[in-house]
């Protein structure tokens, strides 16, 4: 058995000439919890950004779990932050199969 320290405890061995796993849509930007605007139009404000950067121009956007995750919210605020983004048409929801983007007339 091989003993790990605290600091390695958790971390994930990558072997000698492969490069790390690193998701496209990894945040650049995050929630600041300490704001005063809520954390759900931060969420709204994020995703409408990336969209109209053309990051999640096609597809499905990442799964709620993933948003939760990358963004360090809750299940909560990123269902309020897809529904506003619905309720202004940039979105639009596939039961059971994810969130989209809706093209927008003219692109």
């Amino acid at each position: 058995m091989v003993r790990q320290s605290k600091a390695e405890h958790g971390r994930i061995r990558i072997p000698a000439g492969q490069s790390s796993l690193t998701l496209p849509y990894r945040a650049r930007v995050e929630v600041d919890h300490g704001s005063p605007v809520p954390a759900y139009l931060q969420l709204a404000e994020i995703i409408r950004g990336r969209i109209a950067a053309g990051e999640w121009s096609r597809g499905p956007l990442p799964s709620n779990r993933t948003l939760q995750e990358t963004y360090g919210v809750g299940e909560y605020v990123v269902t309020r932050a897809i529904r506003l983004l619905e309720d202004e048409g940039i979105v639009f929801t596939v039961r059971r199969r994810g969130v989209y983007v809706r093209q927008q007339p003219g692109k």
